[in-house]
């Protein structure tokens, strides 16, 4: 089963390795730095929320196969998967500040998810469509952990 921000244990791995990531960290692929990368982070988190908007580019196949392929721990091939302008800080994404309060700025957005009731209604995924709370927390603690890796950490 794939790990969750919803799981204390997955998650209290994930804020350590955060922790870990410094401004010169090295990228092993993409084109992003360090920094892009805690903002791009921050992004997905505001995806999920409505705060930055990602219009629908979903398909039944990639609501329904490849969706479940990607929320069964299947990893994402690195530097093959196609980021939305909106949270892309090459393009439209939040531009990074200072890189302590960029991180900040990261797991504060992750606790404003911790503190969302079970029922809460998240904005559908601009690729997989609506998602619930236990599927957004496997798809970010996923999206996480790749980023991670990418930076060494």
């Amino acid at each position: 089963m794939k790990k969750s921000l919803l799981d204390a244990e997955a998650r209290a791995a994930l804020v350590v390795r955060i922790g870990q990531i410094q401004p010169d960290a090295p990228r092993q692929w993409g084109k992003m730095n360090a920094a892009q990368c805690l903002c791009h982070l921050a992004d997905a988190f505001r995806m999920a929320f409505g705060t930055v908007k990602v219009p629908d580019r979903s398909s039944f196949l990639s609501r329904t196969l490849i969706k479940t392929v990607v929320l069964s721990g299947l990893p994402v091939p690195k530097g093959k998967a196609q980021t939305a302008p909106e949270i892309d800080q090459l393009i439209d994404g939040t531009k990074p500040t200072a890189f302590d309060a960029d991180r900040k700025m990261l797991l504060d957005e992750l606790q404003t998810f911790l503190a969302t009731s079970e029922d809460y209604v998240f904005e559908p995924h601009g690729f997989f469509g609506p998602l619930s709370r236990n599927q957004w927390g496997k798809l970010l603690w996923g999206h996480i952990n790749h980023h991670l890796m990418q930076f060494g950490a």
